[in-house]
C-alpha cells in the first residue's frame, strides 16, 4: 500500500524503526495472523500456509 506524501515524514524515522524492531521481536518474526514466517516464500489458504515447493504448488493448482 502507497504511502501519502503528507505522511511520508512518520516513516524511516528513528522511533520508526524502534518500533518496527519491538513488533518483530514480539511476533518472533513471523505473521501474527497465521504464523508464517517472515522473508520466505509461502502458500496460504486462510490461516493455514506451507512453505512454497514444487510439490505444494501443483497441489494448489490441482485442488483449485
Amino acid at each position: 500500500m502507497p504511502i501519502r506524501p503528507e505522511l511520508r515524514h512518520h516513516y524511516r524515522t528513528p522511533a520508526w524503526f524502534a518500533a518496527r524492531k519491538a513488533v518483530r521481536e514480539r511476533a518472533g518474526d513471523r505473521c501474527e495472523a497465521c504464523a508464517a514466517p517472515n522473508r520466505k516464500t509461502v502458500l496460504r489458504v486462510f490461516r493455514w500456509w506451507t512453505p512454497a515447493t514444487p510439490e505444494a504448488t501443483v497441489f494448489f493448482s490441482a485442488a483449485s
